[in-house]
């Protein structure tokens, strides 16, 4: 399924939502989870010159965006997908080493709970096991009433933006003709 575009989610009715789907940042970066519990989760990436920061080293952000994953699809076995998402709301990454080739390997474990958030220690190591990033990455479960409300109150305000935007382009004009 393709990724819904901002044209997508503004023309579907107040209550739908964006459902989950495959691909993005992750098939871009090639992430791919070979391990996965609710506790561990383990994901590869290989570094690419798509990975590299303008020096030629593994950019900070691929490997955020690594751990953020990693970090994340535990809580698939935390949350009902009826009623629920998960989002990724916190994360805290100490960059250690750099990498410049070979596979990164992202691995995060179930940290602790603390009310609707939820921690995962994670860590990305090189194929000889030397850390090269670690830290912690909170998730929170949205209920998706919520999400719905949200979705709505977002529409309503950009419609009446649009309202505005349109009535004062109908002023602006109408004091053009007048000159």
């Amino acid at each position: 399924m393709a990724s819904p575009t901002a044209r997508d989610a503004r023309a579907a009715h107040d209550d739908d939502l964006p459902e989950p789907h495959a691909g993005g940042l992750t098939d871009y970066l090639g992430i791919t989870i070979t391990q996965c519990t609710a506790d561990h989760v383990e994901a590869t990436m290989p570094i690419t010159e798509h990975h590299l920061q303008g020096y030629g080293f593994l950019h900070g952000g691929a490997t955020c965006a690594l751990l953020e994953t990693v970090g994340g699809v535990g809580m698939h076995f935390r949350f009902d997908p009826a009623t629920e998402r998960v989002f990724g709301v916190d994360i805290h990454i100490r960059h250690r080493r750099s990498g410049v080739r070979g596979v990164v390997t992202g691995i995060a474990d179930f940290d602790h709970v603390n009310g609707n958030e939820y921690y995962y220690r994670v860590r990305a190591v090189d194929e000889d096991g030397c850390v090269l990033s670690d830290g912690v990455v909170m998730n929170k479960k949205v209920s998706i009433d919520y999400l719905r409300r949200r979705r709505a109150e977002q529409l309503r305000e950009e419609e009446r933006k649009e309202r505005e935007d349109g009535e004062r382009d109908r002023a602006a004009r109408t004091t053009d003709s007048r000159v």
